[in-house]
């Protein structure tokens, strides 16, 4: 099995290819049945490995939830923005 690191990096090596729907399916099947909890720990871990290596862009991030931002709920939003700032 894929390391999520793993799946990070062939993402980036693919960055001017467009994600395909297999890809989104394979990355769905993976996390699917992790709680909450075991999400927030490979999220973390990952984090911590791309600050390590200097890829994590928070301010990246913070600009897709903006984009993103007309399609989600009050709730959603608050609860992504929360978690953005756990991970500063």
């Amino acid at each position: 099995m894929k390391s999520l690191s793993d799946f990070s990096k062939e993402k980036l090596e693919k960055e001017n290819k467009k994600i395909s729907e297999d890809d989104i399916k394979e990355a769905y099947d993976k996390y699917k049945n992790l709680s909450e909890d075991e999400l927030l720990s490979t999220l973390f871990k990952e984090v911590d490995k791309q600050k390590q290596n200097g890829t994590f862009d928070l301010e990246n991030l913070k600009s897709l939830v903006s984009s993103m931002s007309p399609m989600l709920t009050d709730e959603q939003l608050n609860n992504i923005n929360n978690l953005l700032e756990r991970l500063r």
